[in-house]
């Protein structure tokens, strides 16, 4: 199972609000009901934050499990598309698909698997919080992590 983040923009004038709620039309349950479709199993998004009825939001971060192999970027792009108009994914992050990349980039074979690396890594990574926060040196920052963890992992 992977972890994917989303961070969402929406115009809120036609929800009821960023959770759901019975018999209302709302951000999340929309983002449930579209990632479920895509998918093809439950998938239920946990947001880092909600807004009421009307209420806009530039970068609303929200979370979601998942047992695809989908990368994220392909999912980001494909969840777009069936999205409405007023709710866009403005961005993406799969902690695995990076670790994965830059395993093969420098080489480094997991001699205990991969997912003792992505774990490992995950570590680090959440030390760093995430993109926004450190803007354009973030690739830089994730590789010097990955890099020197998994050098010494897998020697």
């Amino acid at each position: 199972m992977k972890r994917v983040k989303l961070t969402v923009a929406y115009d809120g004038t036609n929800y009821c609000g960023w959770q759901v709620q019975p018999n209302a039309v709302t951000v999340e349950g929309v983002l449930n009901e579209k990632l479920t479709e895509l998918l093809g199993e439950e998938i239920t998004v946990t947001g880092a934050s909600r807004t009421d009825a009307g209420v806009h939001s530039l970068g609303n971060v929200a979370v979601f499990d998942t047992e695809t192999r989908i990368p994220a970027d392909k999912i980001s792009y494909a969840l777009n598309q069936r999205l409405p108009e007023d709710i866009k994914n403005v961005h993406y992050h799969d902690d695995e698909t990076h670790i994965r990349l830059l395993l093969e980039k420098y080489d480094l074979v997991p001699s205990r698997g991969i997912s003792l690396a992505a774990a490992t890594v995950r570590g680090l990574i959440l030390t760093v919080s995430h993109k926004e926060q450190i803007g354009e040196l973030y690739p830089q920052v994730l590789e010097t992590l990955v890099y020197g963890a998994c050098r010494e992992l897998f020697k």
